[in-house]
C-alpha cells in the first residue's frame, strides 16, 4: 500500500470516521469482551517519549471504555496492540512507506489478531492513537473539561488498513478553549503553541516559528536603535522627518542596506540560539498600516505596484545572507494589511515563505468565493514554493455576539491545501461565553488535520453529542444565521460593531423561538441545560443591544415582543450568568469587566412610571435614569468648577423621593455640565424631552439649574431651559419640558448647576422621552 499526503486511502468517510475497506476475509478484532481483555499494549524498546505517552493514553481510555485492564509491555503470548514504529510494527505493516510519514503521518493497521497504531516521529504515533480512539472507539473530547467516553465492555473494531499524512505541517487555532491546555491540543492534533503556550515534549512538542508575529519590530526596536540609526526607521512626508513610532510596533525603512545587514546579523543569531527548536523565523513588518515614505521606498513601491514588493526585496536580501549560514533555514513574513497584495515583479527566494493574512475576506463564505482575497492567495502561491496562512475567523470588535461563519471553514481549508499552503493559524474568538467556542475549536481543529472531512457532519456530530435533544433546534439556529449573513450586500468581517447590518428583526424572533425550544428540550438534563444556557448568551446580547428598536417595531406592527420585559434586570442576569461561566474577554484587548459599566448604563434602573407616561405603551416612551448619566465628563462649559474635584462635580446618592430611590446630585456652586445623557443609535427619533429635578435652597431662585440639548457635529445647541425655584410652591421633584426635537445619534441632553453657592444641591432624578405623536393617547 502507498501513502498519499493529505489523503485517506481506500476509505469510506462517514461523519468523522475513516474506515478502510478490508478484504472480504478480514476479521474484526475483539479488544475486550464483557470487561476482560487478552490484549497487551506493546511499546518498542527504542520508543521516544511521545510514543510512551501514546501507550499510556491508549491504556487510560480503553480501560475507561471497557472496564478491562490493559497491560503495557506485559509478558506472555496473545494478541497485541503495537504502539509506535518498532521493528515488529514495521514488519507487520511492511507495505507502509515509513519514510514518507514525516513527523506526523499515522498508521492504523490490523494484522491477524494484532493491531498497529504507529506513525512518524515525534507525533505520528500519538496522533494515530487519538485518531483510533475518536474515529473507531467513539471517544469525544469536546473541550478540556467536557467529554463523552462510551461504555463498551465488549469492544470490537473493524479490520483497519489506513495511512494518513496531514497536508498542513503547522496547525494552530488561537481559541480561549485551548489556551494553555497542551493535552487537549495534542488530542486536537494542534502542533503549535507560541501564541497559547508550549506543548510538552511528552505530547510531541511544538512546531515553532521563532519570533512569531510582527517579528522585525521585536528584533530592531526603536528603543535600542532609533537614537543611533534614525535612518533605519520610517520617513514621514507629513512630518518631514524620520519617526520613531510605537516602541512595540516600529515601522522601518526597508530599502536601507545597513538595516538589512543588521537584521541579517540578528536573524542568524536567533537561528543559532533556537537551533534545537526551529529553523523557521518571522521577519514581519509592524502591526501598522504605515510604510516608509522616503524616495527609494516610494520608487520601489511604485515599480512593484504594491507595498509587499518593498518588503520582499528586503527579506530576500536577508535570506541570501542567512542561506550562506544555514541552507535549511526559512524566513517568513506577513503579507498583511498594506502588504497583502503580491508584488508585480520580485519573487520570494527559495528560503522565503509569505504568510498571507486574510484580513480582507468575507467571513460568511469560503475564501474561494471572494474574488479579491482569492486572487491574492493564488498569485502568492504562483510565485512562492509554499505558503503560510494567518486566517481571521473572529470579530475583533465584539467577541460576545453571534458570528455566523462555521460553514465557511470547510472549503476555505480545502482551497488553502490546493494553493500549496503548509501552515495554518486560525485566529478565533477568545471568550468562553462567545459564539459556540467549543464547537468552533472542534470543527477547526478537525478540518486543519484533514480538510477533506465533511464539515457539516462534524458540526452535527458535535451538536448531537454536546447538546443532546437541543441539537435539532441549534442546528436550525446556525443555519438561520448563516443564511442571514449571506444575503446580498452584507459584509461579515473581522471588524464590525453590532448585528444591525445582517441580523434582521424577523430572524431575531425566529432565532429566539429556536432557543426557547432548545432550552425546553433539555430542561430535565442538568448538564445540557447548563450548556444551552451558556451557548445562548450571544443571542441574549443581541437583545440587550437592540431591545428598544425591536420593542418599538413589535408594537408598531402589532406583533408579539419576544425580548425580555425588563432589559435592566435582563442585563443583570446576563452579567451574572456570563461571570458564572468564567467570562474574561469582550473584544480585542478588553476584559469582560470593562464592558459591565456600559451594559449597566444602557437601560434604566426600574422606577415609578412618570405621570405623563402612565397611559402610554412602554414602546412609546423611554426612561433615562441616573444610572444612565455620564457624570463629571471632560469638555462642556468650564466656569468656576476647577476647585471641585471631578468626583464632586456630580455623584449618585440615595434619595427616597426619587423615582428609583437614587438621584444625581451636584453642588450648586459650579457651572459645569456635570450630568449628561448621550443619545445612542436606538434612541434617535423625534421626541418630547423632559428633565425631572429639584434643588435644595431655602430662598426662591430665579435660576434653579440649566438644562439643554446639544449636538456638536451637525447642529450645535438645540434647546435650553432655565427653570426657577419657589420653595413655598414646590418641595420635591418637578418635571421640566425641553420641547420636541429630532434627536440624532451623538446628541447630548445635559444639566448644569447655576453657579450659586447658596444652592446647596441640584438633584436630577431622571430624564424621559415621549415619542412624538404618543402624548395624549
Amino acid at each position: 500500500m502507498t501513502s498519499i499526503p493529505g489523503c485517506h486511502l481506500a476509505c469510506v468517510c462517514l461523519g468523522l470516521m475513516s474506515i478502510s475497506i478490508p478484504p472480504s476475509d478480514a476479521a474484526q478484532l475483539t479488544l475486550a469482551e464483557n470487561g476482560r481483555t487478552a490484549y497487551r499494549i506493546v511499546v518498542g524498546d527504542d520508543a521516544i517519549e511521545p510514543e510512551r505517552t501514546a501507550a499510556k493514553e491508549l491504556k487510560t481510555w480503553l480501560e475507561q471504555v471497557t472496564g478491562a485492564t490493559f497491560m503495557v509491555n506485559g509478558a506472555g503470548a496473545g494478541p497485541r496492540i503495537l504502539v509506535g514504529p518498532s521493528a515488529e510494527a514495521r514488519r507487520l505493516a511492511a507495505d507502509v512507506d515509513w519514510d514518507a510519514l514525516g513527523k506526523e503521518g499515522t498508521v492504523q493497521k490490523t494484522a491477524g489478531r494484532d493491531l498497529v497504531l504507529a506513525g512518524g516521529r515525534p507525533r505520528g504515533t500519538l496522533y494515530a492513537v487519538y485518531s483510533f480512539l475518536e474515529d473507531t472507539v467513539g471517544c469525544r473530547w469536546w473541550n478540556a473539561t467536557e467529554s463523552d467516553i462510551p461504555k463498551r465492555p465488549t469492544l470490537q473494531v473493524p479490520a483497519l488498513d489506513e495511512t494518513y499524512v496531514p497536508p498542513f505541517r503547522y496547525r494552530l487555532t488561537w481559541n480561549y478553549e485551548n489556551h494553555d491546555k497542551p493535552r487537549l491540543r495534542a488530542r486536537q492534533k494542534i502542533n503549535s503553541g507560541e501564541q497559547i503556550g508550549p506543548i510538552p515534549e511528552a505530547y510531541g512538542g511544538s512546531e515553532t516559528i521563532i519570533n512569531d508575529g510582527h517579528g522585525l519590530g521585536k528584533m530592531i526596536t526603536a528603543e535600542e536603535y532609533f537614537e543611533d540609526h534614525p535612518e533605519w526607521f520610517r520617513y514621514s512626508r507629513k512630518e518631514g522627518r524620520r519617526v520613531r513610532g510605537e516602541d512595540t510596533h516600529p515601522v522601518h525603512c526597508y530599502t536601507n542596506e545597513a538595516l538589512r545587514r543588521e537584521t541579517a546579523r540578528v536573524v542568524i543569531g536567533l537561528l543559532e540560539e533556537h537551533a534545537s527548536r526551529s529553523n523557521v523565523i518571522d521577519v514581519s513588518l509592524a502591526d501598522s498600516g504605515s510604510m516608509c515614505e522616503c524616495d527609494p521606498c516610494i520608487a520601489l513601491r511604485r515599480r512593484e505596484s504594491s507595498e509587499s514588493g518593498v518588503l520582499v526585496h528586503f527579506v530576500n536580501g536577508i535570506a541570501e545572507e542567512v542561506e550562506a549560514h544555514d541552507p535549511d533555514a526559512t524566513l517568513t513574513f506577513l503579507a498583511y494589511w498594506t502588504s497583502n497584495k503580491p508584488p508585480r515583479f520580485v519573487r520570494p527566494r527559495r528560503n522565503v515563505v509569505p504568510r498571507v493574512a486574510t484580513m480582507d475576506k468575507r467571513h460568511d463564505r469560503s475564501v474561494r468565493d471572494y474574488k479579491l482575497q482569492r486572487r491574492y492567495i493564488e498569485k502568492w502561491s504562483g510565485i512562492s514554493r509554499e505558503l503560510f496562512i494567518w486566517d481571521y475567523a473572529v470579530n475583533f470588535h465584539d467577541y460576545l455576539l453571534p458570528h455566523p461563519n462555521l460553514s465557511a471553514f470547510n472549503d476555505t481549508l480545502r482551497f488553502y491545501e490546493e494553493q500549496k499552503v503548509t501552515s495554518i493559524f486560525i485566529q478565533a474568538p477568545h471568550d468562553i461565553v462567545g459564539d459556540f467556542p467549543s464547537l468552533r475549536m472542534y470543527l477547526q481543529t478537525k478540518l486543519m488535520w484533514n480538510p477533506r472531512l465533511d464539515g457539516r457532519a462534524i458540526i452535527e456530530q458535535f451538536m448531537r453529542g454536546f447538546y443532546g435533544a437541543a441539537a435539532p433546534y441549534l442546528l436550525s439556529y446556525v443555519d438561520l444565521l448563516e443564511k442571514a449573513a449571506r444575503r446580498d450586500g452584507v459584509l461579515l468581517s473581522c471588524y464590525h460593531r453590532g448585528t444591525y447590518h445582517w441580523f434582521r428583526p424577523d430572524d431575531i424572533d425566529q432565532a429566539t423561538l429556536l432557543w426557547d425550544q432548545a432550552a425546553n428540550a433539555v430542561r430535565d438534563d442538568e448538564v445540557r441545560d447548563r450548556r444551552v444556557r451558556r451557548a445562548r448568551l450571544p443571542m441574549d446580547m443581541v437583545w440587550l443591544n437592540r431591545h428598544r428598536m425591536l420593542k418599538r417595531r413589535a408594537h408598531d406592527r402589532g406583533q408579539a415582543f419576544r425580548g425580555p420585559e425588563d432589559p435592566y434586570r435582563a442585563t443583570e442576569q446576563y452579567i451574572r450568568t456570563a461571570q458564572s461561566f468564567g467570562a474574561n474577554s469582550s473584544s480585542e484587548g478588553s476584559g469582560f469587566e470593562r464592558v459591565i459599566p456600559g451594559l449597566m448604563s444602557r437601560y434604566p434602573r426600574p422606577g415609578r412610571v412618570p405621570r405623563r407616561c402612565q397611559d402610554l405603551h412602554p414602546a412609546r416612551w423611554e426612561d433615562i435614569q441616573d444610572n444612565m448619566f455620564e457624570l463629571g465628563f471632560e469638555g462642556g462649559w468650564t466656569q468656576n468648577f476647577q476647585h471641585y474635584p471631578k468626583a464632586e462635580l456630580a455623584r449618585i446618592v440615595d434619595d427616597p423621593s426619587a423615582s428609583d430611590g437614587r438621584a444625581a446630585r451636584m453642588p450648586g456652586g459650579h457651572r459645569k455640565e456635570a450630568i449628561r445623557y448621550l443619545v445612542g443609535r436606538e434612541m434617535t427619533g423625534r421626541w418630547h424631552v423632559y428633565v425631572v429635578g429639584r434643588i435644595e435652597a431655602a430662598e426662591p431662585k430665579e435660576m434653579a439649574f440649566i438644562a439643554g440639548i446639544y449636538h456638536k457635529e451637525d447642529i450645535g445647541e438645540i434647546a435650553r431651559i432655565i427653570p426657577a425655584h419657589d420653595p413655598a410652591r414646590t418641595k420635591g421633584y418637578e418635571t421640566h419640558y425641553l420641547g420636541v426635537h429630532d434627536l440624532l445619534r451623538g446628541a447630548e441632553i445635559w444639566v448644569t448647576p447655576p453657579e450659586d453657592e447658596t444652592i446647596e444641591a441640584v438633584c436630577i432624578d431622571r430624564m424621559f422621552l415621549i415619542h412624538d405623536g404618543a402624548e395624549g393617547r
